[in-house]
């Protein structure tokens, strides 16, 4: 329930920033809304309870690809904000997204069969690309 409320709120605030596409603060819900709407479900909504458990299995569902889909640093930036910074790290290891690591004690030189038993360290790093035009080194 608590992963729900904070997905919810996660939603909410991802369809109020300005920095999510459109495509995806108006596409995702209208298509959760129609689904709601519309006279064909996977289980009859005249069936009582079970015919509402769908919609709202949908409802979390667009949550879910609301916060999987907006670009991740503006979720881990409201996630910060929200307080969630802990669950949000844990979430992401769920969701299976790739965790580099190296070996702790990895020293060029270094016989590879040292490092099988080494404890693994984690890479923290970042990228950027630099347009070809930018006139660096590499400019053509």
């Amino acid at each position: 329930m608590q992963k729900l409320l904070e997905n919810g709120r996660l939603a909410w605030r991802l369809i109020n920033d300005p920095r999510v596409p459109a495509w995806l603060k108006v596409g995702l819900p209208l298509l959760v809304v129609l689904y709601i709407l519309s006279p064909l479900d996977f289980i009859p909504d005249f069936i009582p309870g079970l015919g509402e458990l769908d919609d709202l299995g949908l409802v979390m569902l667009g949550m879910s690809l609301m916060v999987r889909l907006a670009p991740q640093d503006i979720v881990e930036e409201h996630r910060r904000s929200l307080g969630y910074s802990d669950a949000g790290a844990s979430s992401r290891s769920a969701q299976g997204d790739r965790s580099y690591r190296a070996p702790a004690g990895n020293v060029a030189g270094d016989p590879p069969e040292a490092d099988k038993d080494a404890e693994q360290a984690p890479i923290d790093g970042e990228y950027r690309v630099i347009p070809p035009d930018s006139g660096g080194p590499y400019a053509g």
